[in-house]
């Protein structure tokens, strides 16, 4: 699977992406669109249609594929087995679903006269269904009026108008786990969405950004700090604007689809790694929202997770015909042409029959008043059929047809299904039977552990709201590593509800939580996670301290580790045994040596916490700070901002409540708290702002145990 905690590299010419696990696997991401050569020739016509010598229409075909070519690839995989010093591995990019328009993306000439910059405009002339398998192969056509064919051909002749092929693939990925988590309310950012952005409007960075504040402001989003994600400010803003950018990514990734400007230079794609997340597109269109995602997903920045990426790449027109004549590929056409005697279609499936379960399709293309019968197997994947033109007006044409899965197909064996009526006019048909036959499949991929645990098994469900359709069950044992689901009829408004757990050697169950997949990939963590990360970070107040010392160790009488601090702001990380996967929990001690020669050691401290803070502070006392992330408070129209805090601890009968204040970007107020139990630490707060306009935004009361809080300065 694709990381994403590596960004994409390019070598030779190709870029490249590192697989998850093996590091000696790169995967091949899709070149930029070239046309599709035959006999040599590129398989590329612009008819220009004359009547009365007049031009009165045009049509235009192509095929484009997505290819590298072969000395590139060998070349790259050289470069990389000379580094590795091993021999590396290069495969295709496994993608779920693509596009491919004949598009006309960039800005209209304005006169020389006029300076102002016009809007960005994106055009599809034509579209097409790409094989989902290497080299994603498309065929692509058109009908244009006499001024869309005077501009292509002026295109294809030398460049000008932004008018070219443009791809986009959806494909699955793994992203990195940081220290952040970060909650996200789909279905009021689907509100937000519908009412405040067209369908087909762009969105630019900068918009994004601002789209991404005003859902924070809001707690649409909630993003918080796991640890302080570093030692001083600028870390841990940085860590913060990291998780926002990811979730920036998230909500474009699922309302909008990446747009970019057609350049002459070939475009490269990116991934979505951290520090590339915009440059995919320079902006986004709004997708056509139909379903609403009404799940209050916690997204988990800090466990890595499988995510989706939407990949585009495009070329220019002028481009594609390369050192070709364009006159070879203009061609005029009078009415005795044979183009107006024929209509013929080429029909494909976007994947092997083998790939979806079916052993046979059969279909009847219905041209006018003609039937034509097609068959397509696994030894005859394409077919051609051709009638005469004039059978049907416009050119119109119908395929009804029927599927017979394969006897080992994972659903329906044996079985016949008839696929939905497909209607059309072109020349090309490529049909996707998993979308049309609503097939869905899940691959799940584990961690095999034979010495220690048994059998790994995952219950996969297939819920209409809280009804079950379907259920799948997968049981891994010994090596086994990987598995396909298969479900049928999967209908939009259903989900696939993820239960999974493992049997140790020693006969004990465990139960992970149910997760509900976006993804056609569920990768299952291993139940022991081997060794678990504690930081501590030493506390900014290191007023009269001289050092630090601190032994931490998973028990109290275990062997441990003694870690030095010798000022403010730093930060120490150990690594301690994990043997039960269900406890995370460690004990530390800190023992003070103060500037006048007195040592202060605390009681040992028994937590799960992954963060800890050490300072002057001991261990029963609750310590809070509070740090403004933004603007200053008067550009973002904020005249105070008041914290109310409480602590209660009831079988201490213990309650504390206060009330803090920001004036200003440089305020860091500071809480602190006597505790009675040190190991209960959790408290209230809620934010209220006072804005200059005299409007007052109360907060919710939020619980939490953090000792740092993030608190958003966010303009109106």
């Amino acid at each position: 699977m694709l990381d994403l905690s590596h960004p994409v590299r390019q070598i030779a010419g190709v870029d490249l992406a590192q697989d998850t696990s093996e590091r000696a696997t790169w995967y091949v991401l899709p070149a930029p669109p070239s046309v599709v050569r035959v006999d040599g020739v590129p398989d590329l016509r612009l008819l220009r249609i004359i009547e009365d010598g007049q031009l009165r229409s045009g049509d235009f075909h192509l095929r484009v594929s997505l290819a590298w070519a072969q000395e590139q690839l060998d070349e790259a995989k050289a470069l990389l087995e000379e580094e590795a010093h091993r021999e590396v591995t290069l495969l295709p990019l496994p993608v779920l679903s693509a596009e491919a328009d004949i598009v006309f993306a960039g800005r209209e000439p304005v006169s020389e006269s006029d300076d102002t910059l016009p809007p960005f405009e994106l055009r599809r002339y034509g579209s097409g269904q790409p094989r989902l398998d290497p080299p994603y192969s498309a065929a692509l056509s058109t009908a244009l009026t006499a001024d869309g064919t005077r501009l292509v051909d002026a295109v294809m002749r030398g460049g000008g108008a932004p008018i070219g092929v443009s791809y986009r693939l959806l494909t699955e990925a793994l992203r990195p786990g940081m220290q952040v988590t970060a909650r996200v309310d789909w279905s009021r950012s689907y509100e937000h969405f519908s009412s405040h952005r067209r369908t087909g409007g762009f969105l630019y960075t900068e918009d994004v950004r601002e789209l991404v504040e005003k859902l924070v402001e809001d707690k649409v989003i909630q993003i918080s700090a796991v640890s302080t994600l570093g030692v001083d400010e600028e870390g841990g803003a940085d860590g913060l604007q990291e998780a926002l950018a990811w979730v920036q990514r998230a909500l474009v990734e699922r309302f909008c689809n990446p747009v970019m400007e057609l350049r002459r230079e070939p475009a490269h794609v990116s991934l979505g790694t951290v520090g590339e997340i915009f440059k995919v597109g320079h902006a986004y269109q709004v997708k056509a929202l139909t379903q609403v995602e009404h799940a209050v997903a916690e997204m988990r920045l800090d466990v890595a997770t499988v995510v989706r990426r939407t990949l585009l790449t495009q070329t220019h027109l002028a481009d594609l015909l390369g050192d070709a004549d364009p006159d070879e590929h203009i061609e005029d056409a009078e009415p005795d042409h044979p183009f107006f005697a024929r209509h013929e279609l080429r029909v494909r499936t976007a994947r092997s029959l083998a790939t979806d379960g079916v052993s046979e399709l059969s279909a009847d293309w219905c041209y006018g008043d003609r039937q034509i019968t097609l068959r397509l197997t696994p030894d005859e994947p394409e077919a051609e059929l051709s009638t005469w033109r004039d059978a049907s007006d416009g050119s119109q044409w119908s395929l009804v047809g029927q599927v017979t899965f394969a006897d080992d197909s994972p659903v329906h064996a044996g079985e016949s299904m008839s696929l939905p009526p497909v209607e059309g006019h072109g020349q090309e048909l490529t049909l996707d039977l998993a979308a049309l036959l609503r097939l869905h499949r899940v691959e799940v991929i584990t961690v095999p552990d034979p010495e220690r645990v048994l059998a790994t098994r995952v219950r996969l469900r297939q819920l209409q709201g809280e009804d079950l359709v379907e259920e799948r069950e997968l049981v891994f044992s010994g090596d086994q590593a990987r598995a396909t689901a298969t479900f049928a009829d999967m209908a939009p408004e259903q989900r696939i509800e993820a239960r999974y757990g493992w049997l140790l050697a020693g006969g004990r169950l465990l139960e992970a939580a149910p997760v509900v997949l976006d993804t056609t990939i569920l990768r299952i963590p291993p139940p022991f996670a081997g060794a678990f990360t504690v930081r501590l970070v030493s506390a900014e107040d290191w007023s009269e301290l001289d050092r630090l010392l601190v032994s931490v160790s998973k028990v109290e009488d275990g062997p441990g580790h003694n870690l030095i601090f010798d000022g403010p702001g730093q930060l120490r990380a150990v690594a301690l045994d994990m043997p039960d996967p269900t406890d995370r929990s460690f004990v530390y001690r800190v023992k003070r040596f103060w500037s006048d020669g007195r040592e202060e050691e605390d009681e040992p401290v028994h937590t799960d916490v992954a963060m800890v803070m050490v300072g002057g502070t001991p261990a029963n006392r609750l310590v809070v700070d509070f740090e403004p992330l933004g603007s200053e408070l008067p550009v973002a129209g904020i005249h105070l901002i008041q914290i109310d805090l409480q602590y209660v601890d009831v079988p201490n009968r213990l309650r504390h409540s206060d009330q803090l204040e920001i004036r200003a970007l440089a305020d860091r107020p500071r809480w602190s708290v006597e505790l009675a139990d040190p190991t209960h630490r959790e408290y209230e707060y809620r934010i209220t702002t006072y804005r200059s306009s005299g409007e007052t935004q109360v907060g919710p009361w939020t619980k939490t145990s953090e000792r740092l809080v993030v608190v958003p300065i966010v303009a109106q």
